[in-house]
């Protein structure tokens, strides 16, 4: 028997643009985050007859998390990632989620990216 948790659907590298940080130039404009997403879930009926309907639409997820940066303003990466989380749980059907959300640091200039990962 296939264990439920291991199958996952995901989304690497989805670049959003967001109101996000603490230092005066970050509130300035949006700047770009790249959001890792896992969503555990059982593909088998979706699977078996090849039918969107029994899965989590990426398109549908993408959009979620599109509209739900661009109407948020937090300063923390921590806040913007546990809600968005709990955004999505009320949303969409799966068992576990692992998001990652990474940002180019303005106060950490030899770091590629900053980010926080919510599981």
């Amino acid at each position: 028997m296939k264990d439920k948790l291991a199958d996952k659907i995901f989304i690497k590298q989805l670049v959003v643009p967001g109101l996000i940080g603490v230092l005066p130039q970050e509130r300035k404009s949006p700047q770009n985050l790249f959001i890792d997403l896992e969503l555990s879930t059982d593909i088998r009926a979706a699977a078996k007859n090849d039918d969107l309907k029994k899965t989590i639409d990426y398109a549908a997820v993408r959009r979620l998390i599109i509209e739900f940066i661009a109407q948020s303003s937090y300063e923390l990466l921590e806040t913007l990632a546990e809600r968005l989380a709990a955004h999505l749980q009320a949303n969409f059907d799966f068992s576990a989620l692992r998001l990652c959300i990474t940002k180019q640091p303005f106060d950490i200039p030899d770091a590629e990216g900053v980010g926080v990962i919510v599981e």
